[in-house]
């Protein structure tokens, strides 16, 4: 088996320290919120000129007019939103719209998007409100869904997805939107640089470990600890027959009595 390993492009210039059963680097550092991604990048102007500048930043239900105002219907002032990306629903019947490129994008495995997405975990990009537009609401096929509430209704932070096909599109948090890059609809299906995870978070609550090479913290990044990416820990996927140097994990319950690995 070839022993070459994914090469990490996360961190290029970091010091390599090597766990007891990987051979990716682990971040530097200075991997801290205070040299995240999505910090010191400037929100861009899309010709929002009502208020409040950041709809629904409160949260809840308190937004009046909530679907006229980002990041659904609304207009762009001096036509100063430029359009980049194309997310959509499956049926087709809701889809929306963004302007640039995302702020960061990242991994989350808390067993909270496990069930919702019914996935291993979740892939999202960060998207200022003010860049996302809704242009498709085919017979009022927009639904939410509060994780705070637990009401189908827009209460922020919530869930948006199609109430046809079910397909989700993206979560409304209080200053930004984290969208679903399987809703996007990419050029020839080639996914951006901009688009690749700089961190897994609440890589504890994994169901499967994912040697890429990226920073994976325990709970939310930069608050919690470093993880090793590949663990001997029974219960969480893959666990293939191999040896940890090779990257691939053996488990004693895939054994047949009386049967050596070859």
């Amino acid at each position: 088996m070839s022993t070459n390993h994914v090469k990490v492009n996360a961190h290029p210039d970091s010091t390599v320290h090597k766990g007891t059963h990987s051979n990716i680097p682990h971040p530097p550092p200075g991997d801290r919120p205070h040299c995240s991604p999505t910090v010191n990048k400037p929100i861009p102007d899309t010709g929002w000129r009502g208020q409040p500048l950041i709809p629904s930043k409160d949260g809840g239900t308190r937004e009046k007019d909530f679907i006229h105002k980002p990041p659904y219907k609304w207009e762009s002032e001096g036509d100063l939103f430029k359009p980049k990306y194309k997310s959509e629903c499956w049926c087709g019947n809701v889809s929306f719209e963004f302007h640039g490129d995302p702020l960061d994008a990242k991994h989350c495995h808390c067993r909270q998007c496990q069930r919702l997405h019914g996935a291993p975990f979740q892939w999202a990009v960060i998207f200022p409100k003010t860049s996302v537009r809704m242009v498709k609401n085919k017979d009022n096929s927009l639904h939410f869904f509060s994780t705070e509430d637990l009401t189908g209704m827009h209460s922020v932070p919530c869930k948006v997805s199609c109430n046809v096909c079910r397909s989700p599109l993206f979560d409304e948090g209080r200053n930004t939107v984290l969208a679903y890059p399987s809703s996007f609809r990419f050029p020839e299906h080639k996914v951006p640089f901009n688009f690749q995870p700089t961190a897994h978070i609440f890589y504890s609550q994994r169901v499967m470990e994912i040697p890429d090479g990226i920073p994976k913290w325990a709970g939310h990044r930069g608050e919690s600890e470093l993880l090793q990416e590949l663990t001997e820990e029974e219960g969480i996927l893959p666990k293939y027959k191999g040896k940890p140097a090779q990257g691939q994990i053996h488990s004693r319950e895939t054994t047949q009595p009386g049967r050596e690995d070859p």
